[in-house]
């Protein structure tokens, strides 16, 4: 497809987390619970990372999966004192070699429960990370066309968007869902391939 890429056109929810708050408070204090990508993806957006949940002006809740009861209790009442509270998905599940294991939608009901609070979501199938993807690439909205095998996902994030839609049934969404889609796909192809022989 002749498609060139680097490392700079990949934009992950961490990223997408950070730079959005880099947007909203460039100096924030943000209270983590989350794994290495998401501590360095807010250290390189010049965002403080803080041991102290009270005070904090983010409460930044990613995937954990040594996440303790204590830090969710700090989590907790950081929000309930003022702080805003971010999610970097809303994934529920994620699959492993044991089979599907809680995600970061899990850790982050919790404390959505506990505090009555509701989240601002950053990643798919929010248009937060795809605004964020669209302006660090620096491409215009028709000149895109977002691939996707996960209804839920990907194609929704191109839909919440205003982008045009490639839905591809070699991965989460299986074809016989496609008829049910309230909203469809621009387009769609069993396999990437099939789209290509058509270029």
């Amino acid at each position: 497809m002749n498609i060139t890429s680097t490392s700079r056109h990949v934009i992950t929810s961490s990223l997408a987390t950070a730079k959005f708050i880099k947007h909203q408070k460039s100096d924030a204090n943000c209270f983590v619970i989350g794994e290495e990508g998401l501590y360095k993806a807010l250290q390189q957006e010049g965002l403080t990372i803080s041991e102290e949940a009270y005070g904090s002006d983010y409460v930044v809740v990613g995937l954990d999966r040594g996440v303790t009861y204590k830090k969710i209790a700090e989590a907790c009442i950081a929000i309930r004192a003022g702080a805003e509270f971010i999610s970097t998905n809303r994934d529920v599940s994620i699959p492993t070699e044991h089979g599907l294991l809680p995600g970061n939608g899990a850790i982050t009901s919790v404390i959505e429960v506990s505090t009555g609070k509701h989240p601002i979501y950053i990643g798919k199938p929010e248009t937060i990370i795809m605004n964020e993807a669209i302006s660090e690439l620096g491409v215009a909205k028709q000149d895109i066309v977002m691939v996707g095998d996960n209804y839920d996902t990907d194609i929704l994030a191109g839909i919440n968007s205003g982008i045009d839609t490639l839905m591809v049934f070699t991965g989460v969404t299986p074809y016989h869902e496609y008829s049910s889609f309230d909203k469809k796909p621009n387009y769609h192809v069993k396999n990437l391939s099939e789209w290509i022989d058509h270029i």
